[in-house]
């Protein structure tokens, strides 16, 4: 088992495999940790809040009982009293989540300090009512709510003076987390340039001495180098060329009234390597072109079977997705396609959007049933849908919606896109329906969002030989309504 993998790891294809493997899991695991740096930088302050919240509704209850208290002194009402011991209640509850969520034991000790406090203040109401005192005698009562009172800014200081060590802590990590990224970064791109300068030669080099080895068969001279290969297969080819030219050298020698025939067989063996040279490198210009993608595909595929694999369906599913959507934009962007291809490959990349916005941005999709599976261009609706992500709702927090309605109207079949994102205004949208093409091909960052809905523009009038069949309603900060009508016949 070890050998067959030993074996299969000379092949070059199978060190690419790994190659980009490793990449991939590394990228990964930087993009994991920065995360948790930044989630637990916001779990901080969320703490904080949380804190600053509790203690404040503290002080809130505090006060709201020692109201009660004294207006059932005062009047002797049981709702009152009711009241007061709903609030008195609260605080303790209060002090308690205060003191659970608290991390240092100094802390906890200081919100001790104040359940005494508060326990003194119930004790003496209580002593007030057994034994009939005079609540309204001046500081008998009402020094005890005033002194829970004026310790909220000791508290709220306390409070401070504790953000303020964890940001500087925050600071710190965030610095260093910085530091190590950028080194993170670095080595592997220095590691991707050295992994790729390596591989190439393990491939260029021996190609190169065999066509040298091929020359030197050409020119008479058998007495070639054997070339030396990493790649199993490379190194079987160039094995076979020296042992042709070795076979060829031996055979030189033999009986003189058969060197005519010598003289053809070699001309014969010259005439086949260069068949042979013409064809390697066709195979290897078809590879050439074949690899990137079929690599791809095959790689989303491997990696989607890992995930299910590993008990990892969404992932798979995702991976699944992706793939579609690769092949799907390499097969159609330049070709013909079908209303329903379109509407699977939309579904998919909205799909794979759910996944990465998550509950930001609400997607609805309103299709017709029955529709006619018109031929159409392909990649046409997903850059649509595309712009309305970046360039619409992509800053908004929450509330976010992307629509797309497919409705059968007469003798189209009508195609909505519509956002309630920040819309675009009146000057882009001149630009976006000029046919001034300097405008696509300046540097500004405004230029750039108009691209995917100029090219589907373009596409359409090319294909159907009208410019009619786009059309945009939006203006700032209401949002955009794209709306492409494809002709049924």
């Amino acid at each position: 088992m070890i050998k067959k993998i030993a074996l299969k790891f000379k092949q070059i294809k199978y060190r690419l495999l790994v190659y980009f493997g490793i990449l991939l899991i590394l990228s990964f695991g930087m993009v994991m940790l920065i995360n948790y740096e930044a989630g637990r930088i916001v779990d901080s302050y969320r703490k904080f809040a949380v804190e600053f919240q509790l203690l404040s509704e503290f002080y809130r209850e505090v006060e709201a009982a020692a109201s009660h208290a004294q207006f059932y002194l005062l009047i002797r009402s049981e709702e009152e009293r009711e009241r007061y011991d709903e609030t008195f209640q609260n605080a303790e509850r209060l002090l308690v989540q205060l003191s659970e969520i608290a991390e240092s034991e100094e802390v906890r000790r200081e919100y001790q300090v104040l359940k005494n406090m508060l326990k003194t203040y119930d004790d003496v109401f209580n002593q007030i009512i057994e034994e009939g005192l005079d609540a309204s005698e001046p500081g008998l009562f009402s020094r005890y709510p005033r002194s829970i009172q004026f310790t909220y800014i000791h508290y709220v200081e306390m409070l401070t003076g504790q953000m303020i060590e964890e940001r500087q802590f925050i600071e710190a990590r965030m610095r260093r987390q910085t530091i190590l990224t950028w080194a993170a970064v670095l080595v592997m791109s220095l590691g991707a340039i050295g992994g790729m300068l390596a591989l190439t030669n393990s491939i260029a080099n021996p190609l190169k001495k065999m066509v040298e080895n091929v020359e030197k068969i050409k020119s008479g001279n058998y007495r070639i180098e054997e070339v030396e290969c990493s790649d199993a297969q490379l190194q079987i080819l160039g094995t076979a060329i020296v042992e042709l030219a070795e076979s060829i050298e031996n055979n030189r020698d033999h009986v003189e009234e058969r060197m005519t025939l010598e003289k053809i067989l070699t001309t014969q063996e010259i005439e086949n390597l260069k068949t042979n040279k013409l064809l390697m490198e066709t195979k290897l210009r078809v590879l050439q072109g074949q690899m990137n993608p079929h690599f791809l595909f095959n790689t989303l595929n491997l990696i989607s079977k890992m995930a299910y694999i590993e008990q990892a369906p969404q992932t798979s599913l995702l991976m699944e997705k992706t793939a579609s959507i690769l092949r799907y934009s390499l097969e159609k962007s330049t070709s013909t396609s079908s209303l329903f291809g379109e509407i699977e490959s939309v579904k998919n990349y909205i799909e794979i959007q759910k996944a990465r916005v998550g509950h930001r941005v609400y997607f609805q999709l309103n299709i017709e049933e029955e529709l006619p599976d018109v031929i159409m261009q392909g990649m046409i609706i997903q850059p649509i849908i595309e712009n309305a992500l970046i360039h619409g709702v992509n800053d908004m927090v929450d509330d976010a919606e992307v629509t797309l309605s497919i409705e059968l109207d007469e003798e189209y079949i009508r195609i909505i896109v519509e956002d309630n994102g920040k819309g675009i205004s009146s000057d882009i949208m001149e630009q976006i329906f000029s046919e001034q093409e300097e405008y696509l091909e300046s540097g500004e960052e405004v230029t750039k969002s108009k691209i995917g809905i100029h090219n589907v523009r373009q596409r359409l009038e090319m294909f159907y030989g009208r410019n009619d069949l786009l059309n945009i309603e939006s203006s700032e900060n209401c949002g955009t309504i794209v709306t492409i009508k494809i002709p049924i016949t």
